[in-house]
């Protein structure tokens, strides 16, 4: 994912190294290896959609569920690296506030990959194609082994795309001789893609989009309990696992003559699964013990999209909906637990239904002999979480009853209105001056809404507490920029821009002495809530 951007302007890709990934008391063994997602323009995690051929990759998880600390909120323990670049053909990058068409909720920008297809390779009367590729980089010792075939025959296309990898850890190059980290990576990257012209106007496609990678590293931690044993030093071995499977089937119909010019309808499901096996030794106590965290989400959804063009106007409208199901459950053989349910999931497990329409429509004037496109654009979106299974959060420390008041109504929605409007001017016929605006929205995630920081083990005196009733985070950008190629061979993007972000969500700390009506329903072994909560307005100009 890093090495995508590695030439963009004001886009990075952040990254967690294995194991402890901050110093002191932010250290935990829940984070792991891969890019939490990317920074647009000084915005990252959730708030910079990444999707997949135009499936929305799953959120990443917040450190401050793991943690604890209100200092690691805005941090990501699990993140979206289930990408492998071989198998895309390409990527568009949305700076800022992301516009009507796509769902809601990249208010930072969005990052959206297209897979490799026949096409890319059957041109000038092929018919078939085959490419063989191997790379050795020295800095991680990687190989890199990939193949692409492609072929025709009568109305079918098809393309196969599959990449491996074998890495070990970046080599360190520090003067004073640190060493890094032990870790060996494979992974392993499947692109299956199938076009069928079943008759004049219908186009189906069917796309498979498969990943394994598997992480085994080694490393020293350090953590802070000063209701147990004080600060201690251990060594860890993690085996963190990542899979995704990524199924679609996409339907183009191209009328002639109809009223409209095509309408493309989209299915898809889709798996993600990031599991994560730590085995730590004490260095004092000299005791074993297992953890385990998984993030699993299971998605589906539709997308039809029609477009149609008449006079000086060019119409985009369409509809979307999802359901997502997450599941986070935790594990762990220490001592002090009775069993593995005790220590609790992070945040319960939940479902996130989205229902989307938009509407944008492309409008050419004419100032002389230059030409002028005015697009208004916008998009609704309802967003609606709702709690499931409450009952697998039940420990010696936490009652269904304390649970059920604790989170109170088990659901939430949130209502996303996103409008834009945009001028370009041509100068060239692919060369434009532009002025734009655009406004979004994010609705809160999972740990946000919910997050409940290991309630389960009965010693811990301190709780996370999310927020049903958070306010959805809110941009508005404004870009004045030129884009395109002036010259053959040659082309040309610049921009300022002002963006202004509200009601950004962060986490505060509440001790029992100082807020006492907040424990109200929480146990009496508590002494520290942290809550999160709309608090921030930010702005960035460049």
């Amino acid at each position: 994912m890093a090495d995508v951007m590695r030439y963009q302007p004001l886009v990075e890709a952040p990254s967690l190294v294995s194991g402890t990934a901050r110093s002191g008391m932010d250290n935990t063994r829940y984070n792991r290896g891969g890019s939490s997602g990317y920074n647009v323009r000084g915005v990252e995690g959730n708030r910079v959609a990444i999707d997949l051929d135009g499936v929305e990759l799953p959120d990443a998880v917040d450190r401050i569920a793991w943690s604890g600390r209100a200092a690691s909120t805005g941090t990501f323990s699990m993140g979206r690296d289930f990408i492998d670049p071989e198998v895309y053909g390409g990527v568009d990058i949305q700076l800022g506030t992301t516009g009507s068409r796509r769902s809601a909720g990249g208010i930072g920008g969005a990052v959206s990959f297209r897979p490799k297809s026949a096409r890319d390779y059957l041109r000038e009367g092929k018919n078939s194609y085959l490419g063989l590729k191997a790379g050795y980089a020295s800095a991680n010792r990687m190989w890199t082994e990939a193949v692409t075939a492609a072929g025709r025959s009568g109305a079918f296309d098809g393309l196969l795309s599959y990449v491996r990898r074998d890495g070990r850890e970046a080599k360190n190059s520090s003067p004073l001789g640190m060493r890094s980290e032990p870790e060996d990576i494979t992974s392993n990257a499947l692109l299956l893609k199938g076009d069928w012209r079943a008759s004049a106007g219908h186009t189906l496609s069917l796309t498979a989009d498969l990943l394994r990678r598997r992480h085994r590293s080694q490393y020293e931690s350090s953590w802070l309990a000063s209701n147990l044993r004080g600060t201690e030093s251990s060594f860890s071995w993690q085996n963190a696992k990542t899979a995704r499977d990524t199924l679609q089937l996409t339907h183009l119909w191209t009328p002639a003559g109809g009223w409209f010019d095509q309408l493309e309808t989209r299915v898809y499901g889709q798996y993600t699964l990031m599991d994560d096996t730590t085995d730590t030794l004490t260095n004092t106590s000299r005791t074993a013990f297992t953890e385990r965290a998984r993030n699993r989400n299971r998605s589906f959804g539709l997308a039809s999209t029609l477009e149609k063009s008449w006079g000086s106007h060019r119409l985009r409208a369409g509809v979307s909906a999802s359901r997502n199901a997450n599941e986070h459950p935790l594990e762990s053989t220490e001592s002090y637990h009775n069993s593995p349910t005790d220590l609790q999931r992070p945040f319960p497990d939940n479902t996130t239904t989205r229902l989307g329409v938009f509407a944008e429509d492309a409008i050419t004037l004419r100032a002389g002999s230059q030409r002028l496109v005015l697009t208004p654009g916008l998009r609704i979106e309802r967003v609606q979480s709702r709690l499931r299974n409450l009952a697998n959060m039940v420990s010696p420390s936490m009652t269904l009853a304390q649970l059920q008041r604790l989170y109170g109504s088990s659901s939430a929605a949130t209502t996303l209105i996103s409008p834009s409007l945009s001028l370009s001017w041509y100068l060239q016929p692919q060369f434009a001056a532009y002025v734009q605006w655009r406004r979004s929205g994010r609705a809160p995630t999972s740990s946000e809404r919910y997050g409940l920081w290991r309630s389960g083990i009965y010693r811990c005196n301190c709780i996370v507490v999310g927020d049903a009733g958070l306010e959805a985070e809110t941009s508005n950008t404004f870009d004045i920029g030129v884009k395109g190629s002036p010259a053959p061979g040659v082309r040309l993007n610049g921009s300022v821009f002002y963006t202004q972000y509200k009601n950004f969500i962060g986490v505060t700390r509440y001790p029992r002495d100082r807020y006492p009506g907040m424990f109200a329903n929480a146990p009496a072994h508590l002494v520290t809530i942290f809550k999160a909560g709309n608090r921030d307005n930010r702005r960035i100009a460049s």
